[in-house]
């Protein structure tokens, strides 16, 4: 006869997984956010005079949905908007949803790459 009794329940261990899984998501995009915000701040057409545009273009972090939002704070810059997508005759530099499309892939590649690390520390694949 062949007896096997598990010492402990795999909750804890799966709630520590979970944690760790979120965490590991979270800071993966965090850090693609922000070699985002750097690459549009050096790339764009525009001229910089004052430097508050480039220093205006930003990203905030949602832990619970394990997402980036970029965006252009129109307090520092009001003007950041018309520069970013146009206006009237002004031809516009979509700088940041550029740098965010050219990154689109990298993005998932990383956080798949991050997700593979975490499944393996965690022996389950």
């Amino acid at each position: 006869m062949i007896k096997f009794t598990v010492a402990s329940s795999p909750v804890p261990y799966l709630k520590g997984f979970a944690n760790a899984f979120n965490k590991a998501v979270n800071n993966q995009i965090e850090a693609d956010a922000i070699v985002i915000v750097s690459q549009a701040r050096r790339e764009h057409r525009f001229q910089t005079r004052t430097g508050n545009l480039v220093r205006s273009t930003k990203y905030k972090m949602s832990k619970r949905d394990n997402a980036a939002t970029f965006f252009i704070d129109d307090v520092t810059a009001p003007y950041g908007k018309y520069i970013h997508d146009g206006f009237k005759f002004w031809h516009p530099d979509p700088y940041l949803f550029n740098a965010v499309k050219r990154n689109t892939k990298r993005i998932y590649k990383d956080t798949v790459a991050a997700i593979d690390r975490l499944i393996k520390k965690y022996h389950l694949g």
